[in-house]
Protein backbone atom coordinates (compact mmCIF):
# COMPACT_ATOMS: atom_id res chain seq x y z
CA UNK A 1 0.00 0.00 0.00
CA UNK A 2 2.71 2.42 -1.02
CA UNK A 3 3.82 4.26 -4.13
CA UNK A 4 7.46 4.19 -3.03
CA UNK A 5 8.37 0.79 -4.53
CA UNK A 6 9.13 1.23 -8.24
CA UNK A 7 9.76 -1.02 -11.22
CA UNK A 8 10.11 0.23 -14.78
CA UNK A 9 10.45 -1.90 -17.88
CA UNK A 10 10.85 -0.81 -21.51
CA UNK A 11 12.13 -2.88 -24.40
CA UNK A 12 12.20 -3.25 -28.15
CA UNK A 13 11.55 -6.49 -29.99
CA UNK A 14 12.38 -7.04 -33.64
CA UNK A 15 11.57 -10.13 -35.65
CA UNK A 16 12.15 -11.04 -39.28
CA UNK A 17 11.85 -13.92 -41.73
CA UNK A 18 13.45 -14.34 -45.14
CA UNK A 19 12.75 -17.15 -47.57
CA UNK A 20 15.89 -17.87 -49.58
CA UNK A 21 14.23 -20.61 -51.66
CA UNK A 22 11.22 -22.92 -51.49
CA UNK A 23 13.23 -25.26 -49.25
CA UNK A 24 15.36 -22.81 -47.27
CA UNK A 25 14.39 -20.02 -44.88
CA UNK A 26 16.10 -17.86 -42.26
CA UNK A 27 14.32 -16.13 -39.38
CA UNK A 28 14.75 -14.85 -35.84
CA UNK A 29 13.92 -12.30 -33.19
CA UNK A 30 15.89 -9.92 -30.98
CA UNK A 31 14.75 -8.40 -27.68
CA UNK A 32 16.65 -5.38 -26.37
CA UNK A 33 15.86 -4.11 -22.88
CA UNK A 34 16.00 -0.34 -22.70
CA UNK A 35 15.07 -0.17 -19.01
CA UNK A 36 14.54 -2.81 -16.37
CA UNK A 37 15.18 -1.05 -13.10
CA UNK A 38 13.65 -0.06 -9.82
CA UNK A 39 14.10 -0.26 -6.08
CA UNK A 40 11.92 -3.32 -5.49
CA UNK A 41 12.12 -6.73 -7.13
CA UNK A 42 8.52 -7.58 -6.34
CA UNK A 43 6.87 -10.98 -6.48
CA UNK A 44 8.81 -14.09 -7.39
CA UNK A 45 7.90 -17.67 -8.27
CA UNK A 46 5.50 -19.00 -5.62
CA UNK A 47 6.07 -15.85 -3.53
CA UNK A 48 3.10 -13.56 -4.28
CA UNK A 49 3.38 -11.57 -1.03
CA UNK A 50 7.05 -10.86 -0.40
CA UNK A 51 8.00 -8.40 2.32
CA UNK A 52 10.26 -5.36 2.02
CA UNK A 53 11.80 -2.54 4.04
CA UNK A 54 9.41 0.06 2.65
CA UNK A 55 7.70 1.85 5.50
CA UNK A 56 9.72 0.04 8.17
CA UNK A 57 11.12 2.29 10.92
CA UNK A 58 11.24 5.38 8.67
CA UNK A 59 12.83 7.56 11.36
CA UNK A 60 15.69 5.07 11.79
CA UNK A 61 16.22 3.60 8.32
CA UNK A 62 14.97 6.52 6.25
CA UNK A 63 18.27 8.46 6.22
CA UNK A 64 20.00 5.44 4.62
CA UNK A 65 17.45 4.82 1.87
CA UNK A 66 20.09 5.14 -0.88
CA UNK A 67 22.01 2.24 0.69
CA UNK A 68 19.03 0.11 1.72
CA UNK A 69 16.63 0.64 -1.20
CA UNK A 70 18.71 1.96 -4.11
CA UNK A 71 17.29 2.30 -7.61
CA UNK A 72 19.16 0.24 -10.18
CA UNK A 73 19.05 -2.70 -12.57
CA UNK A 74 16.83 -5.52 -11.28
CA UNK A 75 17.99 -9.14 -11.28
CA UNK A 76 15.83 -9.85 -14.35
CA UNK A 77 17.78 -7.30 -16.40
CA UNK A 78 19.27 -8.85 -19.52
CA UNK A 79 20.16 -6.29 -22.14
CA UNK A 80 19.90 -8.50 -25.22
CA UNK A 81 18.41 -11.85 -26.11
CA UNK A 82 18.68 -13.17 -29.67
CA UNK A 83 17.22 -16.28 -31.25
CA UNK A 84 18.06 -16.83 -34.94
CA UNK A 85 17.56 -20.01 -36.91
CA UNK A 86 17.63 -21.45 -40.39
CA UNK A 87 15.75 -24.48 -41.75
CA UNK A 88 16.40 -26.48 -44.90
CA UNK A 89 14.16 -29.21 -46.29
CA UNK A 90 15.37 -32.05 -48.54
CA UNK A 91 12.51 -33.72 -50.45
CA UNK A 92 13.31 -37.27 -51.56
CA UNK A 93 9.89 -37.92 -53.03
CA UNK A 94 8.51 -41.37 -52.11
CA UNK A 95 11.73 -41.95 -50.15
CA UNK A 96 10.66 -39.32 -47.63
CA UNK A 97 11.90 -35.89 -46.62
CA UNK A 98 14.61 -34.61 -44.31
CA UNK A 99 14.34 -31.31 -42.45
CA UNK A 100 17.50 -29.71 -41.04
CA UNK A 101 17.56 -26.82 -38.60
CA UNK A 102 20.26 -24.80 -36.82
CA UNK A 103 19.38 -22.41 -33.98
CA UNK A 104 21.63 -19.70 -32.51
CA UNK A 105 20.98 -18.53 -28.93
CA UNK A 106 22.57 -15.38 -27.55
CA UNK A 107 22.03 -14.21 -23.97
CA UNK A 108 23.53 -11.05 -22.49
CA UNK A 109 25.10 -11.36 -19.03
CA UNK A 110 22.86 -11.71 -15.98
CA UNK A 111 23.29 -9.03 -13.33
CA UNK A 112 23.62 -9.14 -9.56
CA UNK A 113 24.16 -6.78 -6.62
CA UNK A 114 26.81 -6.68 -3.93
CA UNK A 115 24.63 -6.69 -0.83
CA UNK A 116 24.88 -8.02 2.71
CA UNK A 117 23.20 -7.79 6.09
CA UNK A 118 24.78 -5.58 8.78
CA UNK A 119 23.85 -4.62 12.36
CA UNK A 120 21.97 -1.32 12.35
CA UNK A 121 24.64 1.32 13.09
CA UNK A 122 24.44 3.42 16.25
CA UNK A 123 24.22 6.56 14.08
CA UNK A 124 20.87 5.36 12.73
CA UNK A 125 19.58 3.99 16.04
CA UNK A 126 20.16 7.46 17.51
CA UNK A 127 17.07 8.52 15.52
CA UNK A 128 14.86 5.98 17.33
CA UNK A 129 11.72 7.84 18.51
CA UNK A 130 10.98 5.07 21.02
CA UNK A 131 10.06 1.85 19.18
CA UNK A 132 9.42 -1.09 21.49
CA UNK A 133 11.49 -3.32 19.20
CA UNK A 134 13.82 -1.28 16.99
CA UNK A 135 15.54 -3.08 14.08
CA UNK A 136 18.76 -4.95 14.83
CA UNK A 137 19.94 -5.68 11.28
CA UNK A 138 19.36 -4.45 7.73
CA UNK A 139 20.54 -5.39 4.24
CA UNK A 140 22.64 -2.74 2.51
CA UNK A 141 24.03 -2.41 -1.02
CA UNK A 142 27.60 -1.66 -2.02
CA UNK A 143 28.00 0.28 -5.27
CA UNK A 144 24.31 0.27 -6.14
CA UNK A 145 21.77 -2.28 -7.38
CA UNK A 146 22.54 -4.56 -10.31
CA UNK A 147 26.02 -3.18 -10.90
CA UNK A 148 27.76 -6.53 -11.42
CA UNK A 149 27.57 -8.95 -14.34
CA UNK A 150 28.50 -12.50 -15.17
CA UNK A 151 29.30 -13.75 -18.71
CA UNK A 152 27.34 -13.66 -21.94
CA UNK A 153 26.65 -16.95 -23.73
CA UNK A 154 26.51 -18.15 -27.34
CA UNK A 155 24.90 -21.55 -27.90
CA UNK A 156 23.94 -23.46 -31.05
CA UNK A 157 21.25 -26.15 -31.27
CA UNK A 158 20.77 -28.59 -34.16
CA UNK A 159 17.80 -30.69 -35.23
CA UNK A 160 17.15 -33.18 -38.03
CA UNK A 161 13.72 -34.66 -38.75
CA UNK A 162 13.09 -37.49 -41.23
CA UNK A 163 9.59 -38.41 -42.33
CA UNK A 164 8.47 -41.21 -44.66
CA UNK A 165 5.01 -40.90 -46.28
CA UNK A 166 3.22 -44.26 -46.30
CA UNK A 167 -0.34 -43.59 -47.43
CA UNK A 168 -2.13 -40.30 -47.91
CA UNK A 169 -1.35 -38.24 -44.77
CA UNK A 170 0.05 -41.21 -42.82
CA UNK A 171 3.72 -40.51 -42.13
CA UNK A 172 5.99 -42.01 -39.44
CA UNK A 173 8.87 -39.73 -38.46
CA UNK A 174 11.97 -39.65 -36.29
CA UNK A 175 13.74 -36.57 -34.92
CA UNK A 176 17.27 -36.06 -33.59
CA UNK A 177 18.04 -32.95 -31.52
CA UNK A 178 21.40 -31.80 -30.21
CA UNK A 179 21.20 -28.92 -27.74
CA UNK A 180 24.41 -26.94 -27.16
CA UNK A 181 25.97 -28.47 -30.25
CA UNK A 182 29.51 -27.27 -29.48
CA UNK A 183 29.24 -28.01 -25.73
CA UNK A 184 29.78 -24.43 -24.61
CA UNK A 185 30.59 -24.30 -20.89
CA UNK A 186 30.19 -20.59 -20.12
CA UNK A 187 29.55 -19.76 -16.46
CA UNK A 188 26.42 -17.60 -16.42
CA UNK A 189 25.97 -17.23 -12.65
CA UNK A 190 27.70 -18.01 -9.38
CA UNK A 191 28.15 -17.26 -5.71
CA UNK A 192 27.59 -13.61 -4.72
CA UNK A 193 28.26 -13.75 -0.96
CA UNK A 194 30.25 -10.84 0.53
CA UNK A 195 31.09 -9.57 4.02
CA UNK A 196 30.90 -5.87 4.96
CA UNK A 197 34.25 -4.40 5.97
CA UNK A 198 33.40 -2.80 9.30
CA UNK A 199 37.04 -1.87 9.86
CA UNK A 200 37.12 0.22 6.69
CA UNK A 201 35.59 3.61 5.79
CA UNK A 202 32.04 4.35 6.92
CA UNK A 203 29.46 6.68 5.38
CA UNK A 204 27.64 9.45 7.26
CA UNK A 205 25.22 6.89 8.70
CA UNK A 206 27.93 4.57 9.98
CA UNK A 207 27.44 2.00 7.18
CA UNK A 208 30.60 0.36 5.75
CA UNK A 209 31.44 1.51 2.23
CA UNK A 210 33.69 -1.44 1.37
CA UNK A 211 33.31 -5.21 1.51
CA UNK A 212 35.34 -8.40 1.45
CA UNK A 213 34.38 -10.99 -1.20
CA UNK A 214 33.53 -14.42 0.15
CA UNK A 215 35.85 -17.36 -0.52
CA UNK A 216 33.55 -18.55 -3.34
CA UNK A 217 32.68 -15.11 -4.70
CA UNK A 218 31.77 -15.29 -8.42
CA UNK A 219 32.57 -19.01 -8.56
CA UNK A 220 30.06 -21.64 -9.63
CA UNK A 221 28.40 -23.61 -6.83
CA UNK A 222 25.64 -25.36 -8.80
CA UNK A 223 25.15 -27.01 -12.19
CA UNK A 224 22.66 -24.28 -13.09
CA UNK A 225 25.47 -21.72 -12.87
CA UNK A 226 26.67 -22.95 -16.28
CA UNK A 227 25.08 -23.16 -19.70
CA UNK A 228 23.27 -26.49 -19.99
CA UNK A 229 25.83 -28.97 -21.39
CA UNK A 230 25.36 -30.79 -24.67
CA UNK A 231 22.23 -32.94 -24.73
CA UNK A 232 21.01 -35.48 -27.28
CA UNK A 233 17.32 -36.18 -27.76
CA UNK A 234 15.61 -38.68 -30.02
CA UNK A 235 11.88 -38.75 -30.58
CA UNK A 236 9.55 -40.53 -32.96
CA UNK A 237 5.92 -40.45 -33.92
CA UNK A 238 3.29 -40.87 -36.61
CA UNK A 239 1.43 -38.12 -38.43
CA UNK A 240 -1.98 -38.88 -39.90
Amino acid sequence: NSSLPTREYESLQLQARYRISNNWSVEGHWTHQLTNEGNFTGEGTNTPGVSSNFGDYPEILGPATDRILPVGRLFTFQEDKIRAWTTYNLDFGRAGNLGLSLLYNYNSPLTFSNSASIPVPAALLANDPGYANPPTSVTVFFGGRGTEEFEESHVFDFAATYGLPIWKSLEPWVKLEVENLFNDDTQIFGNTAISPNSAGPLDANGIPTTFTPGVNYRTATDDDDFVTPREYRVSAGIRF
